[in-house]
């Protein structure tokens, strides 16, 4: 059963700590690295490993190393993935890269009735790890 994140994954939570460090994750260390979480800030690591938690596998699933996030929208075809632009709670959204500037992800954790959503996030050099 889906259970929404509101909330800073847990310090050592192996989901959201790179292999290196005793998780389960093969993204690139975030910065500024929040103390116990090696992913976080890393939208990448951080989408990764909520995608995980969710479906409560110890290991990236459909990928050996998650891509950036401009190319999870293309990855996902290589994978056969669902894709859409129909809010699901517990999918990867996808926020294309304007000019120069590089893709985000999140994770769907709440949509509402007016179809307006909440997601989790963590953004490489952010100044807050995690945020809703």
């Amino acid at each position: 059963m889906f259970k929404p994140r509101f909330t800073i994954p847990e310090q050592g939570n192996p989901y959201y700590n790179r292999a290196a460090d005793g998780g389960y994750s093969n993204c690139i260390k975030g910065y500024p690295v929040q103390q116990g979480l090696t992913c976080l800030s890393n939208c990448v690591g951080f989408a990764a490993g909520r995608f995980n938690e969710i479906i409560g596998q110890n290991k990236f699933v459909y990928w050996k190393i998650a891509p950036n996030a401009e190319d999870f929208w293309t990855r996902a075809d290589s994978e056969g993935l669902k894709k859409g632009s129909e809010p699901k709670l517990g999918a990867i959204l996808v926020f294309e890269g304007i000019g120069s500037a590089a893709g985000h992800v999140a994770i769907v954790e709440q949509v509402n009735a007016d179809r307006s959503i909440i997601t989790s996030e963590s953004g490489y050099g952010a100044a807050k790890p995690f945020w809703t």
